[in-house]
């Protein structure tokens, strides 16, 4: 060892030796005394900035090892494919232990991260062409308070809301307000039923109501004109289903699988207004079997995408000034920066639990107009050729749903973004699939590879061997999310599988001691 190393160690330190907290003092002792020689601290300075840059050009240079181009052939060699198969089993039981027995529900969360995180990412650049033709019309405290109403309303009130939004002319109207329960205090409901049913005849605009069940309780069900949706729903998980049968209901124990036509059970509401503008003719590229009521493509539940950019009529509106959103531009510029800086927010995460917070878009994608702005100049016209959601932002109702681009959200908003999905992709929209054979597949690439590169044993190896994994399993998820139209796989997780299995692998190679350094010892 160089006499200049052996400088820079403490006293008694022995080489390869982890140090004390007394030798770093020794090595600030010796900084500082050269703080006082500006000279000498200057030519340190400037030795260590040549002693790097020859390391980083020794190091750029390492990656011309001639050893990588054996790689191909190392890939067709029969030692290569006996590494391989322990590289394989050595991911792939781990991988199915995580699976099946998920210890303390991580295999889970770590699989909701990686999805979370490419949602995020993905959502600045989520296309606006269905934006234009949904909208949401949110009740809320002042609201109520302009009209003199507290929560629950009198009946009378959702139907002057309806009226109020039909007479703008929209494509069709969701009431996404549960109206099962008769108050006999309330008189008003014999008077909202009539009212509602000339509102509906008159402007020919169809009304759906929010149900949990068959929708017998629905106090409006009985009106001509209305129709029933379903908004709520069990056994789904994050996943939005578009026909809900009775073992599916709310508040049920869901029973038979998921994912599997039934003829029988009730639209949800995305899922009915979108076969309701299929059947109209607004929406073109509608496959024919939701026109005439049949589910067909449409069995799996949607995965909902969230788009980040607010339309450009809550800026120029100003719908949202009292509220205090403030709308993010939409340039190609704007876009790649809000994606990375959401990408940088996610990494530093457990670093700053309010990274990600400030992170977030705080308007929200649809268009949306306060219900006490309904009629006033900023609002007019809005509506036209739109449907229309009409939900609650209350205090003292809970009904929320998390968006990994906003956070906690009116449930309205979940429908609303479902129907632009619809709008958007059709029958292609994102749902899940099947992924043994895909991850069977892609860890056999990864172990293959992977036992090819061990056997050239290039400089920089483990580099290789971290780069090869991430551009392989990233590229796959992309793909899988872009072209496929299927949420990413559990990159986060498969990355993590692969550091694993290749950290065992390495401990038992460098664990067995050679023979001669055996005879040495004896």
């Amino acid at each position: 060892m160089p006499n200049s190393d052996k400088q820079e160690q403490g006293p008694g330190v022995v080489p390869g030796q982890m140090k004390g907290i007394e030798d770093y003092v020794g090595l600030l002792v010796k900084f500082i005394a050269r703080c006082k020689r500006p000279r000498q601290l200057l030519r340190s300075a400037i030795e260590s900035l040549r002693q790097r840059s020859r390391a980083l050009a020794s190091y750029i240079a390492s990656f011309r090892d001639p050893r990588l181009k054996t790689v191909p052939r190392h890939m067709v060699a029969r030692s290569t494919f006996s590494r391989m198969t322990v590289i394989f089993l050595a991911m792939i039981v781990p991988a199915w232990l995580l699976e099946v027995v998920d210890p303390f529900g991580l295999s889970g969360v770590v699989d909701g991260h990686s999805q979370k995180i490419v949602q995020q990412v993905a959502a600045p650049f989520y296309p606006a062409a269905g934006q234009p033709r949904v909208a949401v019309v949110l009740i809320d405290e002042s609201a109520l308070a302009s009209r003199g109403e507290s929560w629950p309303p009198r009946y009378l009130y959702y139907e002057e809301v309806v009226r109020r939004v039909a007479k703008q002319r929209p494509a069709a109207i969701f009431l996404d307000v549960l109206l099962e329960d008769h108050r006999t205090y309330d008189t008003s409901l014999s008077l909202a039923q009539k009212a509602l049913a000339e509102t509906l005849d008159e402007t020919g605009v169809p009304l759906y109501l929010a149900v949990l069940d068959d929708g017998r309780r629905n106090l409006f069900a009985s009106v001509p004109g209305t129709q029933l949706a379903m908004a709520g729903w069990s056994g789904y998980g994050a996943d939005y289903p578009l026909m809900v049968d009775r073992a599916h209901w709310f508040g049920t124990t869901p029973s038979g699988a998921v994912g599997q036509c039934s003829s029988e059970g009730l639209p949800t509401a995305a899922f009915a207004l979108y076969r309701h503008l299929c059947k109209s003719g607004a929406q073109e590229g509608c496959p024919s079997g939701p026109v005439y009521g049949e589910q067909g493509a449409f069995c799996a539940p949607l995965v909902v995408q969230w788009g980040y950019n607010t339309a450009p009529e809550i800026r120029s509106r100003d719908l949202l000034s009292k509220s205090q959103c403030a709308a993010a531009e939409t340039s190609s510029t704007s876009r790649l920066v809000d994606s990375a800086r959401i990408l940088w927010s996610s990494l530093l995460a457990s670093f700053d639990q309010d990274a990600e917070a400030l992170s977030r878009q705080t308007c929200p994608y649809t268009v949306t107009i306060r219900e006490e702005d309904l009629g006033t100049p900023r609002a007019r016209d809005v509506l036209k050729d739109r449907v229309v959601l009409i939900g609650t932002s209350l205090a003292g109702i809970h009904d929320l749903v998390a968006s990994p681009v906003h956070g906690a959200l009116p449930g309205v908003y979940l429908h609303a973004m479902a129907l632009d999905n619809l709008l958007l992709w059709d029958d292609q929209y994102f749902a899940r699939a099947e992924g043994t054979s895909v991850l069977l597949v892609l860890g056999l690439l990864l172990a293959w590879v992977s036992a090819a590169l061990i056997q050239a044993n290039p400089a920089r190896l483990d580099f290789l061997l971290h780069a090869f994994a991430a551009a392989l399993v990233l590229g796959v998820s992309a793909f899988s999310y872009l072209v496929l139209h299927r949420p990413p796989l559990d990159w986060l997780g498969l990355l993590l599988i692969f550091e694993l299995a290749r950290r065992i692998l390495k401990a038992s190679d460098t664990g067995r001691v050679p023979t001669n350094t055996l005879r040495k010892i004896a």
